[in-house]
């Protein structure tokens, strides 16, 4: 178990006083179970160092030394980006720093071992892929800053402003092919995720509509959901969304597509918290003047009663 006690100690594998001490004064920025590694910061701002230990293996602790500021981090801080007293300086895995070219002005994401990057070209900003040590300039600026990474099939996904259009078009890079992108669709206004090759995301002509049309890889799944309103959790392939809000109660329809099939999971919905097997604890029939409900779980295609006078779902929050 990895903790950093009230003194600011950062322990290893065992109680305070008991465990390994990894450092006497430090940031706690991560400690990963799955990925089995600990991150954390020593030092001032403007002179900081990071540094991961592996907490499965021998291997010494690595580090990255002299940051004034972090300008990106990937999730699990595997991929950083780091201002330092002479440029800017990227790294994978804690590995040696290499230094960016000049002009940077965002970094917009990364994926296997690379980053994109919008960087100041004279008069112009034109966005780049960093790999291998090579720069390669992309067919088009990323004016938006969406970016959604599909891990397994290497490619991210963004949405970019053209010429007139009030609603960005959306392409794909593919970090294989030197950061080749491939222009998927039109009028798209929120990409919800990308996975396994399964991209879904948002569709509408209407800026400001309450409404859009759900997608996965240019094929209609579902109109007319809420907008802002679908998730997806790690561990399940299936994205569920909601349809028909009721303005005055909140309360709205529940469903979600797996293998390309829209099920319907439960109606008259006011709250759902989402759980990474699939399943869904859905909290329906609420009175607003009781405050309370009908608590349920939904799992394999049914739905379960589990109690009454509920008046919250106390889990990780994916939908309010």
């Amino acid at each position: 178990m990895n903790y950093m006690t009230a003194d600011e100690k950062i322990y290893l594998n065992g109680e305070s006083g008991a465990g390994e001490i990894l450092t006497e004064k430090g940031t706690l920025y991560q400690a990963d179970k799955s990925a089995k590694t600990i991150i954390w910061a020593e030092g001032s701002d403007g002179d900081t160092s990071l540094f991961m230990k592996n907490t499965d293996s021998e291997d010494p602790i690595k580090q990255v030394d002299g940051i004034q500021s972090l300008l990106y981090s990937s999730s699990d801080y595997m991929t950083l980006v780091a201002q330092k007293q002479n440029g800017i300086y990227f790294t994978e895995n804690f590995s040696e720093p290499e230094k960016l070219p000049e002009g940077i002005v965002n970094v917009l994401g990364s994926c296997c071992g690379s980053i994109v990057y919008n960087r100041q070209d004279g008069d112009e900003v034109n966005s780049y892929l960093y790999t291998d040590g090579q720069e390669y300039k992309l067919d088009k600026t990323i004016n938006t800053g969406i970016f959604m990474t599909d891990e397994a099939e290497k490619k991210a996904y963004v949405l970019i402003l053209e010429n007139e259009r009030s609603v960005p078009s959306m392409y794909s890079i593919d970090f294989k092919e030197k950061g080749a992108m491939i222009h998927r669709d039109d009028d798209v206004s929120e990409i919800y995720s990308a996975k396994d090759g399964a991209c879904y995301y948002a569709k509408s002509t209407d800026i400001g509509s309450s409404k859009v049309d759900l997608y996965c890889n240019e094929k209609l799944v579902e109109s007319d959901i809420e907008v802002g309103m679908a998730w997806q959790t790690e561990g399940s392939e299936a994205i569920w969304f909601a349809k028909d809000l009721d303005m005055e109660t909140g309360s709205f329809t529940l469903k979600y597509c797996e293998d390309g099939q829209v099920t319907e999971a439960a109606k008259d919905v006011s709250s759902a918290k989402l759980c990474a097997d699939g399943s869904a604890f859905v909290l329906t029939d609420y009175d607003q003047t009781a405050q309370k409900g009908v608590l349920s779980l939904y799992e394999r295609g049914k739905l379960a009663h589990i109690d009454e006078d509920v008046k919250e779902i106390h889990l990780p929050d994916i939908a309010a």
